[in-house]
């Protein structure tokens, strides 16, 4: 059992990564992610710069922190929803319930994350932080639609292209609202409209 100095010192950490995770998107929303610097950075969290590199080494990885502070939750929130005991169809509407609020109560912040994506980020596989969300949430949306399957909810088909075509659905149109060319609606809205444009492509036969 730990210390309570080791849980103070974990508690001062984790409230250190917080403060450093709000002064990176107030320099992001400033300067863009490519105008990042640490000097600012700890500026703005009211740290020494040096302090700053104790907790992140350079700025590519104060970056990673914030991508993952971002859709670590998000991802946390739908494998719950994937092993709730929620029938494969509400499992679905849950994640459109999910993503549209995500991107409604984080659209800044996930606006300014999209100028990240050319600055050529890596995490520790190699991969770039947008494509391993994309195949992280395409990986659980096909779980849901398999066990759809095995218990004759949906359609038999390819789960990987047809989990592909789900998220592909609702990242398009988020897209389209960062640029300003779909129309802003309640999330309500956004979820009903999935769920009556795409549910019916892989609901089995009556």
């Amino acid at each position: 059992m730990p210390k309570p100095a080791g849980k103070r010192k974990a508690a001062w950490e984790e409230m250190m990564k917080q403060s450093i995770f709000e002064a990176t998107v107030s320099v992001m929303k400033e300067h863009g992610p490519a105008g990042i610097r640490m000097d600012l950075v700890a500026t703005a969290a009211e740290i020494a710069t040096g302090t700053l590199y104790n907790y992140f080494k350079d700025k590519d990885s104060l970056l990673l922190h914030v991508i993952d502070t971002l859709f670590n939750p998000y991802h946390e929130q739908l494998d719950a929803i994937l092993k709730s005991n929620m029938d494969p169809k509400d499992k679905l509407e849950a994640y459109f319930g999910l993503s549209w609020r995500t991107f409604s109560e984080q659209r800044d912040l996930i606006a300014i994350l999209t100028q990240a994506k050319d600055l050529g980020l890596k995490q520790g596989s190699g991969k770039d932080p947008e494509e391993h969300y994309r195949v992280t949430v395409i990986k659980i949306i096909r779980e849901i639609i398999e066990e759809g399957i095995n218990k004759g909810v949906f359609r038999r088909c390819h789960t990987f292209e047809a989990a592909a075509m789900v998220f592909a659905s609702v990242d398009g149109v988020m897209e389209l609202k960062l640029r300003g060319l779909a129309p802003e609606r309640a999330v309500e809205e956004d979820v009903q409209d999935c769920m009556a444009f795409i549910l019916p492509g892989i609901l089995a036969p009556a």
